[in-house]
């Protein structure tokens, strides 16, 4: 245990059920895919500043069936959309300082035809911005981790390419 955190993960092989708990979340999840299903992963290129919301929004996605790349930076997120093909960008709308997630948005989906794009953040305001800079959805991280995941099936479905 570090620091007053307990982190605790369970898996179960066939039809997984995981549990994860931090300071600041309680996560439950069922994932349906068991071993041995040949499901093609959907890559996710994740853009967050928050280290905690990297790792928890990672784990999710991951243990939902998943491939998840993280960057911290919009400017890091431009190198690695040229470097390699994604399903889905899920950008936080403010990245601290440098170009913020609304921006990176207009700009990938102008770029990179075809690509997804959600953005994301506590501020009341995100769907007004979101729909401003063309992506296809926006989450308030308070409507928690099983609203995330459904946006994201909806937006890159398992068995989905990059």
């Amino acid at each position: 245990m570090t620091a007053g955190r307990a982190y605790l993960k369970l898996a179960l092989d066939s039809g997984r059920l995981s549990y994860m708990q931090s300071n600041k979340y309680s996560i439950m999840l069922y994932h349906s895919n068991a071993k041995g299903c040949d499901v093609t992963t959907a890559k996710i290129l994740l853009v967050e500043d928050d280290p905690e919301q990297v790792r928890l929004f990672s784990q999710v996605l991951e243990l939902s069936g998943y491939q998840v790349a993280s960057v911290h930076s919009a400017e890091e997120a431009r190198a690695r959309l040229t470097a390699e093909p994604f399903a889905l960008l899920l950008a936080d709308w403010d990245l601290g300082g440098g170009m913020q997630g609304d921006e990176l948005i207009r700009g990938t989906k102008a770029e990179h035809v075809g690509i997804k794009a959600m953005l994301f953040s506590n501020h009341p305001q995100v769907n007004e911005v979101a729909a401003a800079c063309g992506a296809d959805a926006a989450f308030r991280k308070i409507e928690g981790i099983v609203k995330l995941r459904q946006l994201v099936k909806e937006l890159a479905p398992l068995g989905a390419h990059a």
